[in-house]
């Protein structure tokens, strides 16, 4: 088997990524990408077109500094590659080779950080095959609601988290390949993301036609009330959820932003790599999914129904105080109040024992302050 890819392409790929901050780079490409398209990955199916630009995957080339020009010569070269087009494109072989990096580095953050970036690309692509127009959301809901618990959007609730499962099951599968890394290596490993991603959306497209043709749909429509108080509350209500959804969801798939990690930690002088350590657990343990949800849903309510502020003031300085002021209140009986100091209070005797144990009352109390903070500034960075 020929080794063209990694024999001319790879070296370029390890010495840029072997730097840590070209690392968090490439992370915060992916992140910024799910954050901007967070309400078209948020739904609850592919109801939404999502749109993955050139400028999108220039981003990357720009990091590595390899051109897809570069990249196609190499792989005219390759007869594994130029007999599966749909596999050699410049941008699927620069991702095939990141994410091998990090593989071999033993990475999985950041590499299923890389997979579900090349998994988005292809979505994109795929999603405008299947449907030529946004399908309509109420016969999906419908169409998910019928589905058996084999279907993935049924198990996981959300698109995004299916798209995670679906493609870093095919990367687990093909774990040995992607390492050893000969050119048919790379096109199995390409070939199978794609694969699994086309067949999730032939099966639900098949179901979705079922429903289409019977015109079947959930009913989203509500009760119309004048009251503009009532208005405002409902509003106010669904932003909670929708935000709590996102920042709980973009947590469980990509982990903690290590930039707001930082931040958090040195503005409570505390340790970044104890801060990073708690977080990532606190992302990676499932059963902390509906405690991240219990904690950011107390925040906005006391933020929005309490106190009173307006939606316009959450990603300005206003919600930052006003969370720093409501931390510390002391003696509450505010049930949002005690809802948040019990959860950080359980996080760090569950993922934090270690530092709790060998340093001061005061030191752990600034600990405890540091995760409410990482919290509150990722709310900030959040839209819904």
């Amino acid at each position: 088997m020929t080794t063209l890819v990694i024999d001319a392409l790879y070296p370029k790929v390890k010495s840029v990524l072997s730097n840590k901050r070209n690392q968090d780079t490439f992370n915060d490409i992916v992140s910024t990408y799910v954050d901007k398209n967070i309400d078209r990955l948020s739904t609850i199916g592919p109801t939404k077109r999502l749109i993955f630009t050139d400028g999108d995957r220039n981003k990357v080339f720009n990091l590595i500094g390899l051109t897809p020009e570069q990249i196609d010569t190499i792989v005219k070269k390759s007869p594994s590659i130029k007999e599966n087009t749909n596999a050699g494109n410049a941008f699927n072989i620069i991702m095939a080779l990141i994410i091998r990096f990090f593989a071999i580095n033993k990475n999985t953050k950041y590499k299923n950080s890389a997979v579900l970036y090349i998994a988005l690309s292809m979505y994109s692509s795929i999603h405008r095959k299947y449907f030529k127009y946004e399908p309509n959301e109420q016969i999906v809901a419908y169409t998910i609601n019928q589905m058996s618990e084999k279907f993935k959007l049924k198990q996981t609730g959300n698109l995004l988290q299916a798209i995670v499962e679906t493609s870093v099951r095919s990367d687990e599968h093909y774990a040995k390949q992607i390492i050893r890394g000969n050119d048919k290596d790379i096109v199995d490993y390409i070939l199978s993301i794609k694969t699994r991603l086309n067949g999730f959306m032939k099966n639900f497209t098949k179901e979705f036609m079922k429903q289409h043709e019977l015109k079947n749909y959930l009913n989203f429509e509500t009760d119309n009330e004048d009251e503009e108080n009532f208005s405002t509350a409902d509003s106010n209500s669904y932003l909670i959820t929708r935000t709590a959804d996102a920042v709980v969801m973009k947590m469980s798939t990509q982990g903690p932003n290590s930039t707001l990690v930082r931040v958090a930690a040195k503005g409570n002088d505390v340790s970044v790599n104890a801060l990073r350590n708690c977080v990532d657990a606190i992302c990676k343990d499932r059963g902390s999914r509906t405690e991240m949800h219990d904690l950011v849903s107390a925040i906005l309510y006391l933020f929005l129904f309490d106190a009173n502020n307006s939606k316009d003031n959450l990603h300005g300085s206003e919600f930052f105080v006003f969370c720093m002021g409501i931390y510390k209140r002391a003696n509450t009986q505010d049930p949002n109040i005690i809802k948040i100091k019990d959860i950080l209070d359980k996080w760090i005797d569950k993922y934090s024992a270690d530092y709790k144990k060998h340093n001061a009352v005061g030191t752990v109390g600034f600990f405890r302050k540091a995760i409410f903070t990482f919290f509150v500034i990722t709310i900030q960075r959040t839209r819904e």
